[in-house]
């Protein structure tokens, strides 16, 4: 991650809030797109306990953001990396980041190649990227219209 710098809060500021949402409609599929930065700031809201950490470019831009929160008395992270940054280490930065602050963390993972994103592409699943980090595939699956998902968990050994 050599040139970038990580930031954290427990908020975060409307312009870097402009850039998570950018980054979440570019790296995420179309079907789990926020329609404005509103609709980004209400789902953010309805976390507790969040805790950012921002991957910062020479610039300032943020070409990376993770976030932990509490969900069901359980740690659960959001993450994502701008595409043209992915596969450099900032996902692992911001991952290990997490995972030194957290003993548990649950997520969703979308573990198929079904997806499309906003532009028409194929949605990649970053299934090996997770378990490279040591999470767990477990059975429980998340089937919305919009997402067909499985749960991950990781723990610190």
């Amino acid at each position: 991650m050599s040139g970038l710098w990580l930031r954290y809060s427990s908020s975060l500021s409307e312009e870097e809030l402009n850039q998570v949402y950018r980054l979440w409609n570019d790296a995420y599929p179309s079907a789990l797109h926020h329609e404005n930065v509103s609709a980004l700031e209400a789902y953010l809201a309805k976390l507790k306990n969040i805790q950012h950490c921002l991957a910062m470019n020479a610039h300032d831009d943020v070409i990376g953001w993770v976030a932990t929160f509490t969900r069901n008395e359980a740690r659960w992270f959001v993450v994502i990396v701008s595409p043209k940054n992915q596969r450099s280490g900032v996902g692992q930065g911001l991952m290990r980041w997490a995972m030194d602050r957290e003993d548990t963390l649950f997520g969703w993972m979308i573990d198929h190649n079904e997806m499309k994103m906003l532009d028409g592409s194929a949605y990649v699943s970053p299934k090996q990227f997770y378990l490279k980090l040591g999470f767990r595939i477990l059975e429980e699956r998340l089937r919305t219209e919009q997402i067909d998902a499985v749960k991950i968990a990781w723990n610190k050994q």
